[in-house]
């Protein structure tokens, strides 16, 4: 029975995180459809993101602390809820109001469901890490999905994008309906009486600073793959070019797998994550300089692979220090959607003033000091590494 109770927990997180990439990415393909049908100047469009990232900042710090004192499905399942309702609201929305209100309480619901999920799979007793990246191989399932599920809806309603909301509305309701049954943990004591002063120290800002730089290196790689390819061989043209993503994907799918395997055979997070930091940095560095198309496919391949475990990895080693406090986690993860707002800015300025190869060379340097982190952090626990 508890290995019932188990695994339909895993099964719930793993939803939750499949929804969470099928939502991310499918609205980014619903951007310029949402431009054209509330005639939106980039500026007002640009407001869509910052409200979704302020719902997602907000989000972090009030379930992170809330769920430290009620407990994570209370709010897993707030998440899920907000997660869902906008998408009926967006589907009959005519004012911009409207409009961001319901970006930014999916902003608010996207930060729930990848905190409390990382933080739940973190509380198994057994292999929580490996727990960790298994389940965050189905947010890059749904990352491939979501923009697939829809251009489905678009062939069959003659391209009305709003019908695609109901289908998307319909999986985020089953994530409610999952998680009213999964088994969650009870709140912890040693997670609601955890010094906050204590635990923020200089440790704890390398594991802020990993996520702020891969994350936003993460986003940009995404939002500007297919455009640099398109730069860097002038045979390419866009549509050809965004089949680079796809490879990109399809290979943190298998790295993720590969991480999965490798932690619960007994494999070190911290050595993995110097393994993945530097396979990174090298992967980017290559992109950067290579001539031939054959290294750049190989480069995207491996960076793909590397990139794969960072996120899930870094929140698992973390526990160290946040002893796996929701609030904390929280901290942790919400400056990723800072970095990939502060980042993405100078990523548009080097871009317009200095060019693509420029952009890549900053995102490769931004990934050396992902780098320098986790060698320091590999350094402080070797003595515990087996």
């Amino acid at each position: 029975m508890m290995k019932n109770s188990k695994n339909y927990l895993i099964f719930s997180l793993s939803y939750s995180l499949f929804i969470n990439g099928i939502i991310i990415f499918f609205l980014g393909s619903l951007m310029p459809y949402i431009l054209k049908d509330f005639k939106l100047t980039y500026s007002l469009a640009g407001i869509i993101l910052t409200v979704q990232s302020i719902g997602n900042i907000l989000g972090n710090i009030f379930v992170g602390f809330a769920s430290d004192r009620v407990g994570r499905k209370s709010m897993i399942i707030f998440g899920s809820i907000c997660f869902s309702a906008p998408f009926i609201f967006l589907f009959f929305a005519k004012s911009l109001f409207m409009l961001y209100l319901c970006f930014f309480v999916i902003g608010i619901g996207w930060a729930a469901i990848t905190n409390l999920s990382t933080s739940e799979a973190n509380n198994f007793p057994d292999n929580s890490a490996s727990i960790v990246n298994f389940i965050h191989i189905f947010s890059a399932f749904g990352a491939l999905f979501g923009p697939l599920f829809f251009a489905f809806i678009l062939s069959i309603t003659n391209g009305n994008w709003r019908y695609s909301l109901i289908g998307v509305f319909i999986f985020s309701s089953l994530l409610v309906f999952f998680l009213l049954f999964a088994p969650f943990s009870k709140p912890n004591k040693k997670e609601e009486n955890i010094s906050y002063k204590k635990a923020i120290n200089f440790e704890f800002l390398l594991y802020i600073v990993i996520i702020f730089l891969y994350v936003s290196t993460e986003m940009n790689v995404n939002g500007w793959l297919a455009q640099y390819m398109v730069f860097k061989y002038k045979f390419l043209n866009i549509s050809k070019a965004t089949l680079f993503l796809s490879v990109l994907w399809g290979s943190i799918i298998i790295g993720r797998i590969i991480c999965t395997y490798a932690l619960k055979v007994g494999f070190s997070g911290y050595r993995l994550m110097l393994i993945l930091s530097t396979g990174s940095l090298i992967s980017l560095f290559l992109l950067l300089i290579s001539k031939s198309m054959f290294f750049s496919i190989l480069s995207i391949i491996l960076l793909g692979l590397f990139f794969s475990g960072i996120f899930p990895s870094n929140m698992s080693n973390a526990t160290v220090v946040t002893k796996n406090s929701n609030f904390l986690n929280g901290i942790i993860i919400s400056s990723g959607g800072i970095g990939s707002s502060i980042i993405s800015a100078i990523v548009g300025k080097i871009i317009d003033n200095y060019g693509m190869n420029y952009m890549m060379a900053f995102l490769t340097f931004n990934m050396f000091i992902v780098f320098l982190a986790s060698t320091i952090l590999f350094i402080k626990y070797k003595d515990n590494i087996k």
